[in-house]
């Protein structure tokens, strides 16, 4: 008998926890509501724009409205879809966001995935995939925007109306009666317009996100308190105000999403209007970026695609590298090492060539490496490599700078083809350079050969 009630206990207790998971998950934790982040966009483009965002502004607009009905990047469905959009920045860059009922860090973050769109929409503009490219850069604003939020700073999590306390007043209150549209292009550029990056920072989408979040993260949510904490050392707070701070401080604002002490307009003022800038600076980074590789083509650029785990396989790329001998001597060089100048890639392996390769006089030599052969634990992005070439008889080096793109797995929703001979890009774009390099190398080493000799000459000369 005690063992019959102590099982009933258990499955009561069992079922319990499955319906409060079943309440919190039935619907998508949003942010702003549907018709808000494409106004963001609108207004965004009013602060920064050219001919090329203007055309595309519609495919811009459709990204961010999709982001919240569909994952594609990792493929979650049903109330997991808009599971990405947290990120605790206090955290740490690769801090995971805690799953529902469990608070077990389980799922990528808001930073995680930005991360990988962008390089989803690079490679979609260097196909000339543009509007494919600009609708990625929508799903990017909308993660961008969700960094402005103060609930999303904190993962707390807002299911809604379905369980007691389950909204969010902010964002409810931002959604009546379309007070968002309180503030517009206007007030961005009376805040600053678009935001200065450090000179030093390289990577403008994790500045915008990041100080997004933070301005969210000073402020509270319906759960949690804000904060000053700031690890990157990049926020100044002074003249902010003292208010909402505190869970405490939005207790009165709850009932009925009401702003009647003015504390859900001092969030926007400082966090939606800041959302506009930082999605108008956006626009300008991406469009600088995407615009330059584009030109190019971007021939120094290797794109390999990651395998998913469920494939049990590892994709391979190569560079392919036309190397020049504009002197009548016959020459031989050799791949002596490489160096990555940046981050180092994840479960990537790298092959140098092996033995000399000669080169005839007057001639131009292909060869293909080094080889890369990528696992399902590499990461997305783009990664620089330095490779060291040697003149055979010398001591002379010189050395190519290429990159290597890593692309995530296509996981359902939008899927940009992939392009198999793209990942042998041929290196062309360097074919001068390296003819310039190796005439100036074997120049200079003919030179030093003609010195030895003289001198021994003149030193066997009474």
């Amino acid at each position: 008998m005690k063992k019959k009630t102590f099982l009933m206990a258990i499955l009561l207790i069992a079922l319990a926890s499955t319906m409060f998971s079943i309440l919190m998950l039935s619907e998508r934790v949003e942010a702003y509501a549907t018709d808000n982040h494409p106004y963001i966009c609108v207004e965004a483009e009013k602060v920064y724009s050219n001919a090329e965002i203007k055309q595309h502004l519609d495919d811009i607009k459709r990204g961010a409205t999709r982001e919240d009905e569909v994952d594609i990047v990792y493929g979650y469905t049903g109330p997991l879809t808009t599971i990405t959009h947290f990120w605790d920045a206090d955290m740490g860059d690769d801090d995971k966001v805690k799953a529902p009922i469990t608070e077990v860090p389980t799922y990528p973050n808001a930073l995680q995935k930005a991360r990988r769109l962008w390089v989803m929409a690079i490679d979609a503009y260097t196909k000339c995939y543009k509007d494919k490219a600009y609708e990625y850069l929508g799903h990017i604003c909308h993660l961008l925007q969700d960094m402005s939020v103060p609930a999303h700073a904190h993962e707390d999590f807002h299911p809604g109306e379905l369980i007691p306390g389950g909204d969010d007043c902010y964002e409810d209150w931002m959604d009546t009666n379309e007070n968002y549209k309180r503030w517009d292009a206007n007030d961005a550029k009376a805040a600053g317009g678009l935001i200065n990056i450090p000179a030093c920072m390289d990577d403008g989408l994790y500045y915008l996100m990041y100080t997004t979040n933070q301005y969210a993260d000073y402020f509270a949510s319906d759960d949690y308190d804000g904060d000053k904490n700031d690890r990157q050392g990049w926020m100044d707070y002074t003249g902010w105000p003292q208010t909402p701070t505190k869970k405490d401080h939005l207790s009165d604002n709850d009932s009925g999403d009401n702003d009647n002490d003015g504390d859900l307009t001092r969030i926007a003022e400082r966090c939606f209007v800041y959302s506009i800038r930082a999605t108008a600076t956006l626009y300008k980074v991406f469009y600088e970026r995407a615009s330059k590789v584009g030109a190019t083509a971007d021939p120094k650029t290797i794109r390999i695609q990651i395998p998913k785990p469920e494939e049990q396989k590892r994709n391979t790329g190569a560079f392919n590298i036309i190397l020049a001998n504009p002197t009548n001597e016959k020459i031989s060089v050799s791949m002596v090492r490489y160096q990555w100048t940046g981050e180092i890639p994840q479960d990537t392996k790298v092959t140098l060539l092996k033995g000399t390769i000669e080169i005839n006089p007057k001639s131009l030599r292909i060869v293909t490496g080094p080889t890369f052969s990528v696992g399902p634990g590499a990461k997305p992005g783009e990664f620089p490599i330095k490779i060291i070439w040697k003149i055979t008889g010398t001591e002379v080096e010189f050395a190519t700078d290429p990159a290597v793109m890593l692309i995530p797995p296509s996981v359902g929703g939008i899927i940009v083809p992939v392009d198999k001979l793209a990942l042998l890009a041929p290196y062309i774009g360097l074919a001068s350079t390296i003819l310039i390099v190796t005439a100036v190398t074997l120049i200079y080493v003919k030179r030093i050969k003609k010195r030895e000799q003289n001198n021994g000459k003149y030193a066997s000369t009474p």
